[in-house]
C-alpha cells in the first residue's frame, strides 16, 4: 500500500514540475529583447507552436513594425 502511494506521488509531483514553465507574455518580450531573440530563434527552427512561441513571435513583430519606416507617397 505504502509503494503505491509513494509511486503515485513521485507520477503527481513530475506532472506538476513538467508543468512550470510560465509563458512570458508579449509585452515582457518587447521590454526584454536581448531574451526574446534567442527564444524566437529556437521557436523557428523547432516549429513549437506552444504559449510561449507565440508571444516572441507576436512580440519580434510588433517591434519590426514600430522601427519600419512610413513610405511618403508625395
Amino acid at each position: 500500500m505504502k509503494t503505491s502511494l509513494y509511486i503515485f506521488l513521485i507520477i503527481l509531483v513530475s506532472f506538476f514540475l513538467t508543468g512550470c514553465d510560465i509563458p512570458k507574455s508579449t509585452q515582457w518580450y518587447k521590454e526584454y529583447p536581448d531574451e526574446m531573440n534567442p527564444r524566437y530563434k529556437v521557436c523557428e527552427s523547432s516549429g513549437e507552436d506552444s504559449q510561449d512561441c507565440k508571444n516572441a513571435r507576436e512580440a519580434c513583430f510588433e517591434l519590426r513594425q514600430e522601427n519600419t519606416k512610413v513610405p511618403d507617397f508625395n
